[in-house]
This record gives C-alpha cells, sequence and structure tokens, in this order.
C-alpha cells in the first residue's frame, strides 16, 4: 500500500464517494474518508470490536435519538491488510419519516 500524503485535508470531505451526491432520495452511497492517526493507535483499542463501533457510530452520529432515521445493521467485520486493521460497515438507513413516511 502506498504511504498517504501529509496533505492537510478537512475532516469533513471524504477521500472518495460514491452515489448520488448530496441527494435525500440516494439509495446507495459509499464514502471513505483517509486520515493520519496518533502512534499506538488501533481500531479495537479505542472503537471496541467491530459491531459495538458501528453501534456507537449509528447511535451518536447517523441516526442519534430524535433524529427520525431508523437504522438496521447490516454487518460489521475487521480485516487486515498488510499488517494495517480495517473496520467495514455495512447498514440501512430508513429516512422516510423525515418526509412524513413517504
Amino acid at each position: 500500500m502506498a504511504p498517504r500524503s501529509k496533505r492537510k485535508r478537512s475532516s469533513q470531505i471524504p477521500d472518495a464517494a460514491f452515489g448520488p451526491a448530496g441527494k435525500e432520495s440516494a439509495e446507495e452511497n459509499v464514502s471513505v474518508l483517509v486520515s493520519d492517526v496518533m502512534d499506538g493507535f488501533t481500531l479495537q483499542g479505542t472503537l471496541g470490536e467491530p459491531l459495538s463501533a458501528l453501534e456507537s457510530l449509528l447511535k451518536n452520529a447517523i441516526v442519534p435519538k430524535d433524529s427520525l432515521k431508523t437504522a438496521v445493521i447490516v454487518g460489521a467485520t475487521s480485516f487486515t491488510i498488510e499488517e494495517q486493521e480495517y473496520y467495514k460497515f455495512e447498514y440501512i438507513v430508513d429516512r422516510s419519516a423525515l418526509n412524513g413516511g413517504e
């Protein structure tokens, strides 16, 4: 894997995204964020197991309480490539209540 550039990146802009940008009606969307981390950082040590990490992400950022959105977890797994650990999260967000249940 090639080393990442040291250019400054915004934490809000994906490095890669697939799907209709900014459309509430988008049925599928994939975003990839790449960032440098502190020495000694591990996904499991910081976020916990993949499933608990995904549950926390959904609860605190993607479908917080009172957001009128719901989520179904499809899967949460981890894998390693070239000694680098990755988490893969799959989930479905239902936003129909935002549009009056349409």
